[in-house]
């Protein structure tokens, strides 16, 4: 089948062909183009960047060192009560300042006035107070017993040993009630 071409499309199809081979010819024919520019002798430096640089972070602190505090111990007095707590608190063995050091991982529940032990893992040199709650069924403090010691630095190489502490419990003229922290969490 022939095709006939318009008169339009037959001008843009040879136009098309002679700026195609005119640019063949020149690609083939470096002589006929303008030499390049010469290198300058000192080029100019490079433009700044139109963005300024953010300025860097400065350096995190270096961490603290954590400590493994292994604590052993017995809860002492004759005090009847439904639950017995062994907290790790930071301001003290007072029925006001019953907090624990590190979130749970500072408390022991126990059914009965017994040894004790515990671990916790906190940053080195933490000074904290060793205190022993008895509460009673109406989630109420009846007695408190402290570490004589109190407080205590806990700080050392490899797992820091606090052993055979002895808090002993005294009822308290009016039972109290309970910190929720200190309450077990499936309540």
């Amino acid at each position: 089948m022939t095709r006939i071409l318009t008169p339009c499309a037959l001008v843009l199809t040879l136009t098309l062909l002679q700026v195609g081979c005119h640019k063949k010819s020149q690609e083939n024919h470096p002589a006929d183009q303008a030499p390049a520019a010469e290198p300058a002798a000192n080029p100019a430096p490079p433009a700044a960047p139109a963005v300024p640089a953010t300025p860097a972070a400065p350096p995190a602190p270096p961490s603290t060192p954590m400590a493994e505090v292994e604590i052993t111990g017995t809860i002492a007095g004759a005090v009847p009560a439904a639950r017995y707590v062994v907290v790790v608190t930071k301001n003290g063995c007072s029925a006001k300042t019953l907090l624990p050091l590190v979130n749970e991982f500072a408390l022991m529940h126990m059914e009965r006035a017994t040894t004790f032990g515990m671990e916790i893992f906190i940053p080195q040199g933490t000074v904290g107070h060793f205190c022993a709650v008895a509460i009673d069924k109406a989630e109420k403090i009846v007695a408190i017993g402290a570490y004589a010691k109190n407080p205590v630095k806990m700080e050392g190489q490899g797992e820091v040993m606090v052993e055979n502490l002895k808090l002993a419990l005294k009822r308290l003229p009016k039972p109290v009630p309970a910190p929720k922290e200190l309450l077990p969490k499936n309540q």
